[in-house]
C-alpha cells in the first residue's frame, strides 16, 4: 500500500512544526520478546571489530558513542526483525533523544546505587542524621525528574 498523508502539523515542545507522514504496511511487525544474542562467540567479536567498530582518529577520545549502541544492539538483533524501516527508525532524532533519556536515567541509577550501597555500609556501625535523609531524597528527587524526562521522551516516540 502507498502513504498516506496526514493534513494536520504537529508541533512538541521547543522542535518546529512537523508534518506527519503515516505509512501503511501489509506486513505484521513483530510483537512480544525479540531474543537478541547474549553471547558473542570470538569469531563474531573479530567479524563486528573488523567491519563494524568505529575507528578512532588520532587524538579523538575513546568514548561510546550513541552510535555504538545502536551498531552492536543491529549487531546482536535477530536478522528476521531487521528491517530497512527499523534501523532507519532507529536513526530518527526521536528515537535517539528517548536512547539519551534511557542512558541518563541507567547512568545516574547505577552512580546511585552505588554511592547508597557504600553509605549503607558505612551506616550500619553510625546514626542517621538529618543530612543522610537529605541526601537521600534529594537522589530519590533526581531519579523521579530523570524518569519524567524518559517518559516525555517516550511519549513523544509514540505520537
Amino acid at each position: 500500500m502507498g502513504r498516506v498523508r496526514d493534513a494536520t502539523r504537529c508541533t512538541h515542545g521547543d522542535n518546529p512544526p512537523v508534518h506527519r507522514v503515516h505509512i501503511q504496511t501489509k506486513t505484521k511487525l513483530p510483537t512480544g520478546t525479540v531474543k537478541f544474542k547474549d553471547e558473542v562467540d570470538i569469531i563474531e567479536q573479530i567479524r563486528y571489530r573488523r567491519l563494524y567498530r568505529r575507528r578512532l582518529k588520532i587524538g579523538e577520545a575513546d568514548v561510546i558513542t550513541l552510535q555504538d549502541i545502536k551498531d552492536l544492539a543491529l549487531f546482536t538483533a535477530p536478522t528476521s526483525i531487521l528491517t530497512p524501516k527499523l534501523i532507519h527508525m532507529l536513526h530518527t532524532p526521536t528515537i535517539e533523544r528517548f536512547l539519551r533519556a534511557l542512558i541518563l536515567y541507567c547512568a545516574y541509577y547505577l552512580q546511585t546505587a552505588a554511592e547508597m550501597s557504600k553509605r549503607m555500609s558505612e551506616l550500619i556501625s553510625k546514626v542517621r542524621t538529618l543530612n543522610c535523609d537529605r541526601i537521600e531524597n534529594e537522589f530519590q528527587d533526581n531519579l523521579a525528574d530523570l524518569r519524567l524526562l524518559v517518559a516525555k521522551e517516550y511519549c513523544m516516540f509514540l505520537i
